[in-house]
């Protein structure tokens, strides 16, 4: 029996070049899989399997997208002034420090989003999708104080969006 990847018709390396700039030119074309790829580029004869290879050649996966905001100029200099502040203080300084973290529980379906990436790519505008705001969603958060002398101090607290208006009003 014949190898089915000895049947598949090669790509040409300049050929391979205009797939790879296509995937990496959107977010929607990282998102394509290698069917949706197959399909565009059919007038070249090749299948799926063969645009795989070619792009896996070159490095690529499909591997889950990051799911973060992009971080402003703004938002970089606040953090730096921050750690400029704060980078000298001391053991006992930093245990009065009430720590405090949050997390936002959504409905919905949640799905994985995949990207055809390269090692290192995570962090290019194309393969980072946007959080997107759920219209129902729970916000849990809770600080946590650790005292010198033993004591320590957790709370935690829920609130709905719902509530989110009312209580930012009456503050």
């Amino acid at each position: 029996p014949e190898n089915s990847q000895q049947s598949l018709p090669k790509l040409g390396p300049d050929q391979v070049g205009q797939i790879e700039a296509f995937v990496r030119l959107s977010r929607k074309n990282r998102q394509r899989i290698y069917q949706d790829l197959a399909f565009k580029f059919v007038h070249w004869g090749a299948g799926k399997c063969a645009i795989q290879i070619a792009l896996e050649s070159r490095g690529y996966s499909r591997l889950l997208s990051h799911a973060k905001p992009p971080l402003s100029e703004a938002y970089i200099k606040i953090c730096y002034e921050w750690d400029a502040h704060y980078i000298n203080l001391g053991y006992e300084d930093w245990n009065n420090v009430l720590w405090s973290d949050e997390t936002w529980v959504t409905d919905g379906r949640h799905r994985d989003v995949y990207v055809t990436r390269r090692p290192g790519d995570e962090l290019e505008q194309t393969c980072i999708m946007d959080k997107m705001l759920k219209k129902t969603a729970w916000m849990f958060w809770g600080e946590l104080l650790w005292r010198s002398n033993g004591d320590f101090i957790c709370s935690g607290r829920k609130i709905g969006v719902q509530s989110l208006p009312q209580r930012t009003a009456s503050m």
